[in-house]
């Protein structure tokens, strides 16, 4: 629900503001040089960001999309043993004193 909610809310994001500044432009008479180039890019917006938003919240889309980008890494564990012959003396570097 929260997806459909995003992209209903997209066509009043990008619309609004246009408009506004349409009749601004309108009603005082002062033309704003943002107007001419909002218009273009921000009745694209909607068609930009609508599948950005599907992709996040349909989670197999979001999942596919984040094992495709994130690289991959490979852990190997490995036994690590260590010999210790008798009669010499072992000290781990947490334990010398000075």
């Amino acid at each position: 629900m929260k997806g459909l909610a995003c992209q209903a809310l997209l066509p009043l994001i990008s619309y609004f503001p246009t408009i506004t500044l349409y009749l601004i432009t309108q009603f005082t008479a002062e033309e704003f040089l943002i107007t001419e180039h909002l218009l273009n890019v921000m009745t694209c917006f909607p068609a930009l960001i609508d599948p950005f938003i599907s992709f996040y919240f349909i989670v197999p889309y979001r999942n596919a999309i984040l094992r495709f980008v994130r690289p991959k890494f490979h852990s190997t564990i490995a036994d690590v043993s260590t010999y210790v012959p008798p009669g010499v003396s072992f000290r781990h570097s947490s334990t010398l004193h000075e």
